[in-house]
């Protein structure tokens, strides 16, 4: 059963890699970490006054979603 589920984890590994490329290759990493970022920073200055219970959470999220972003960004600098 352990190698059955090993299996599934690596197929589903490489399709969520390959889903990845396949992003990038429409919306460039660098682009869509900007403009994420300005969309949220724009969000939080507008409704600083009526922010979700949450927003410390939605942050924390938001921050690991924009780092990997640059980090998919610099590799891709790197390949060039």
């Amino acid at each position: 059963m352990k190698k059955s589920k090993q299996k599934i984890e690596k197929k589903t590994s490489k399709a969520l890699l390959k889903d990845l490329e396949t992003l990038f290759e429409f919306a460039a990493p660098q682009s869509m970490s900007r403009n994420l970022r300005n969309i949220f920073l724009s969000y939080i200055s507008h409704e600083r006054d009526i922010l979700p219970l949450d927003i410390e959470e939605i942050i924390l999220q938001m921050n690991l979603l924009l780092e990997f972003l640059d980090e998919a960004a610099a590799q891709q600098e790197m390949k060039k």
